[in-house]
């Protein structure tokens, strides 16, 4: 690596420290190694552990009454109401509207019964509403991440039994990249299409998908956009409302820094929530607020917008890690903390593309994938590689032979050029 990196990281490391300040000091860092896997789990705030004790102290002292402790503060909101706190910024980093009549963000369960519950939810709609003379067609892609495709699959199989096409469109590389173009031209041309359900960005390369494009070819054969977004929110900013996006999902553990186990959330358009026939996922606290302790299933009414989506009591202790990253956002803003992740990212993509024998595999214009990279060091196994990398940094293996990193704001630009000069050092063997 040459002299001109390790000043352009000192210079770029300067230039933030006054914009975010304490941000990345808000992190718990203390193993001392450069983190760059938060696509797969997000560095721990340090104000989670503040949030667990004082909630287990709660339980302790207040027990039942908990779910009613309230001393009129934004940060002591019952337990009852406590994912309310987070749909505010929740809602800004989606791209809701701030303005919607109904609510368009609810924060519940984790990603994968999230995607479960809405593809049920939309395709009974389109079952009821249609017909029934035609073979509906779903249009996905081949790399879903595991837990998606099979959480797809099932939610069709239950709502149209064998009675439905899945074209799962294929990539056009290897590892995974697609070729939009014909994306589109497929949902464009396939017959009878209702649904296409598909990720923000792919967890593979780090591709990010088009989503304004794709929700408009949908819209123009009267079908429903879906999106996956646990790679997307947090990542960079999502427009999800003037988009039109029909629905997505998103969970708390990635980006969000929520930690393990963490909670998930949806986001669906308020246009759905005048729809006569548009039915809700029924529970508990589905049902509207002033209903939810004195509760007549044959009166039920669920609460306003994507509120009516929720089922059981709020996930406090799974909720408290992203509401110590949403903390953090509020204090730093949103604008800038994306910001760093282009600056930063690109960074890292200028340094691997420096060095020899790395191919990337991830494209290269930001517009066009988020901070995740993912290279190929040429002509050197994998795990070799990685053991080499590990003294001082944390990155994955992926896609078989490749690897994934994914530098954040809560990175510093010393911290990335590090990573270069040690996977440098590693393949001149």
């Amino acid at each position: 690596m040459t002299q001109n990196f390790y000043e352009k990281a000192k210079q770029k490391d300067r230039e933030w420290s006054p914009i975010l300040g304490s941000y990345a000091s808000s992190f718990d860092q203390s193993n001392g190694i450069n983190y760059f896997a938060g696509n797969s789990l997000g560095l721990m705030p340090n104000g989670f552990r503040k949030k667990l004790l004082k909630h287990a102290d709660i339980w302790q002292t207040e027990q039942h009454n908990g779910h009613f402790k309230e001393d009129g503060t934004k940060s002591d909101r019952p337990w009852w109401k406590y994912q309310e706190k987070l749909v505010p910024t929740a809602s800004e980093l989606l791209g809701a509207s701030p303005n919607a009549k109904y609510p368009e963000v609810a924060l519940f369960n984790t990603l994968s019964v999230n995607n479960r519950n809405l593809i049920e939810t939309f395709c009974t709609y389109l079952r009821d509403t249609s017909n029934g003379a035609e073979i509906p067609t779903i249009i996905s892609i081949k790399t879903n991440f595991p837990s998606d495709d099979v959480g797809l699959k099932y939610a069709l199989r239950v709502v149209f039994g064998k009675k439905y096409k899945l074209v799962e469109v294929n990539p056009i590389t290897g590892y995974g990249l697609y070729d939009f173009d014909k994306l589109i031209e497929i949902i464009e041309n396939e017959p009878n299409v209702i649904m296409g359900f598909f990720p923000g960005l792919c967890y593979i390369t780090g591709q990010r998908f088009p989503i304004q494009r794709i929700t408009e070819a949908l819209h123009k054969r009267d079908a429903i956009a879906g999106f996956d977004l646990a790679h997307s929110m947090g990542n960079y900013q999502l427009n999800l409302h003037n988009e039109n996006v029909d629905f997505a999902t998103f969970c708390g553990y990635k980006y969000l820094c929520g930690g393990p186990g963490a909670v998930g959330g949806i986001f669906v358009h308020e246009k759905w929530f005048d729809v006569p026939e548009f039915l809700y996922v029924s529970g508990w606290f589905g049902v509207h607020e002033k209903d939810r302790f004195n509760f007549n299933p044959e009166s039920y009414r669920p609460a306003p917008g994507a509120w009516g989506f929720l089922q059981s009591n709020d996930q406090v202790f799974n909720t408290l890690g992203v509401e110590a990253y949403f903390e953090l956002v509020e204090k730093h803003g949103k604008d800038n903390i994306f910001k760093k992740n282009e600056e930063i990212s690109t960074f890292m993509y200028e340094c691997l593309s420096s060095i020899p024998k790395v191919n990337i595999i991830t494209p290269k214009p930001y517009s066009e994938r988020g901070c995740q990279i993912l290279f190929k060091a040429h002509m050197f196994k994998v795990d070799y590689v990685l053991g080499a990398l590990k003294k001082r940094n944390f990155c994955e293996k992926r896609g078989g032979d490749a690897i994934r990193v994914a530098p954040l704001a809560y990175n510093k630009f010393s911290q990335v050029w590090e990573f270069a000069e040690d996977l440098h050092s590693c393949l001149q063997v």
